[in-house]
């Protein structure tokens, strides 16, 4: 690359100037030229670093499900962040009330694409801007982003438990948290979102657009016991469905598919699917197609507690199809201890039968459950202990 020529005498004062802006980092040469002489010639190497290049797309939105007081950034790493040059050691975060006069707020390593600020005054607006560093330079600032802190989601205390509402025109979407559901005190909250996964849905369902979006601050909590969710349907959003068949499917981010909540209930309340969840995520309601998936398998059946310790225990079991299941019960010796039925078991979730144990000796013993369904027959055989 010639950076200039000339006829111009010169002692020792600036010559030429090169404008390194857009070169790749690294070692150059440089060379001198007198006269066209090459007897008359100086090389010289210099190091370009220049500045990396900004973070991309900075945006800034209220934190869900706080109770107020924090908003969350995010950004596309710097184009020398993974790729470019490479050189990107970490991210300046500057903070204003205003266009302008940013201050120095955090500072995040490379490769980071977020950032919650927990110190936001709610419905105060606050500007944001973002730069990139290397080991010696930092870049210019990155666009700037607004947003400001809403007063949302519900305050649970771990003793009291709660109930968390949101009012849609008279539809209402819940959580009941029971007593001791949690360790500490957390927010909750509920939002119907507006984008949600519309693929990975099971052969086995047809899908309704009835999304909510459920959350909890901090996040990761875990509930030591199941919360219970309510999601609405109106007939409208619903059409041609069978109101028995609705069941909850939560969004698995690892698997990227809709999986059915084996705990659904459409019938314990008009207009309402309920469902006992260990987690929180984005849900949506679906009608099961029943003779979908297999009507009955090994690892779907079970019996809770084993060893029973008590007067009862619970056979469960989960059903690709509606259908009548019978239990017979067998000591080791091979004797018929008991034959417990019922029938008209849902499909797409997990059915329990109760067995009264408080006659019953201690043992091991074997049960066979066998399920019929208007096409298809199937029978397990596991094994149980009582103890008492």
């Amino acid at each position: 690359m010639r950076i200039s020529t000339g006829t111009n005498q010169a002692l020792s004062e600036e010559i030429s100037y090169w404008n390194t802006t857009g070169l790749s980092d690294g070692t150059y040469s440089l060379r001198l030229k007198v006269n066209g002489d090459d007897n008359k010639k100086a090389i010289n190497r210099v190091q370009i670093d220049n500045a990396p290049k900004a973070p991309l797309n900075l945006t800034v939105t209220d934190t869900p499900f706080d109770g107020g007081g924090s908003l969350t950034l995010n950004w596309n790493k710097s184009p020398d962040d993974g790729g470019g040059n490479n050189d990107v050691t970490g991210y300046k975060i500057y903070k204003s009330t205003f266009q302008g006069g940013f201050s120095f707020l955090a500072q995040t390593a490379a490769g980071t694409v977020s950032y919650i600020d927990t110190n936001c005054t709610t419905q105060v607006t606050y500007y944001f801007v973002l730069t990139s560093l290397d080991n010696i330079s930092e870049s210019d600032y990155s666009n700037t982003a607004s947003g400001y802190s809403l007063v949302d989601g519900v305050e649970i205390d771990p003793e009291t438990g709660g109930t968390v509402r949101l009012d849609i025109n008279g539809s209402v979407t819940e959580i009941s948290i029971e007593p001791g559901s949690v360790e500490s005190r957390v927010w909750m909250g509920i939002k119907r979102p507006d984008t949600y996964p519309d693929t990975g849905i099971p052969k086995s369902a047809r899908k309704t657009e009835i999304v909510r979006e459920f959350g909890v601050t901090p996040a990761g909590t875990k509930f030591l016991k199941p919360v219970t969710i309510k999601i609405p349907y109106s007939s409208a959003e619903i059409p041609g469905m069978n109101r028995e068949n609705l069941r909850i499917y939560w969004w698995d981010e690892n698997k990227l598919e809709w999986r059915i909540v084996n705990t659904s209930d459409p019938n314990s309340e008009n207009g309402r699917v309920w469902a006992r969840i260990p987690h929180f995520s984005t849900y949506r309601i679906m009608e099961y197609a029943p003779g979908q998936e297999e009507l009955l398998s090994n690892e779907s059946v079970y019996t809770y507690p084993n060893p029973a310790t008590g007067d009862k225990v619970f056979f469960k079991y989960y059903l690709g199809d509606k259908a009548d299941i019978k239990i017979d019960v067998y000591n080791v010796a091979g004797e018929l201890v008991s034959t417990i039925e019922r029938s008209a078991n849902p499909a797409g979730i997990v059915s329990e039968t109760e067995w009264n144990i408080s006659g019953t000796a201690s043992g091991v013993y074997v049960y066979r459950l066998e399920t019929k369904s208007d096409s298809k027959t199937k029978a397990v055989k596991k094994k149980m202990a009582i103890i008492h």
